[in-house]
């Protein structure tokens, strides 16, 4: 039996570190979950917010995305930015094409991260959730947040995407 080379024994346990932070930080956060609304009995499925953020050069900003039976045709975004600030916009870029949300909720909601709700429809999400390469900017008074995200980086959004589009294409195959 060959044994490893000195040399490369760092290299190797760092690409493994990396390699099992990465699962563990998937396998810690929140998941994609399905409920029943009290009120109206619809299928909800959300999947809470999660760094969408493929490196750390770029704006940490969470993104989570929710689907309700009620209105099957939309998916409503949850974004947010680090601190105390009203956020006003929410746009993707996918391949030179822009994609605008529209607000659904009436204010940002403040705390440690400032989040509020946008919503588009459910074949722009299938673009973007199916994209290489998705850039988000996250407008705020005066100035804005960039990062990327997509099915060729390593966002961590971008590893619970199919879970949620698994739960959402199966519930609208069976309306």
């Amino acid at each position: 039996m060959k044994s490893i080379h000195p040399r490369f024994i760092a290299p190797l346990l760092a690409i493994s570190i990396l390699a099992s932070c990465q699962s563990f930080n998937s396998a810690v956060t929140p998941g994609v979950r399905v409920t029943k609304d009290d009120f109206d009995g619809a299928t909800i499925i959300r999947q809470d917010p999660v760094c969408a953020a493929s490196s750390m050069r770029e704006e940490p900003l969470p993104l989570g995305f929710s689907w309700n039976s009620s209105t099957p045709d939309k998916v409503y975004l949850t974004v947010g930015v680090v601190g105390i600030q009203n956020v006003f916009g929410l746009a993707f870029n996918v391949g030179g094409r822009t994609i605008v949300a529209q607000t659904a909720s009436l204010t940002t909601e403040y705390g440690p991260w400032s989040t509020r709700r946008f919503m588009i429809d459910y074949n722009d999400f299938e673009t973007i959730a199916t994209a290489p390469l998705v850039k988000m900017k996250v407008s705020v008074a005066n100035s804005y947040g960039v990062c990327s995200f997509g099915t060729s980086t390593n966002a961590l959004v971008g590893k619970k995407i199919p879970a949620f589009l698994q739960q959402v294409r199966a519930a609208r195959g069976s309306q």
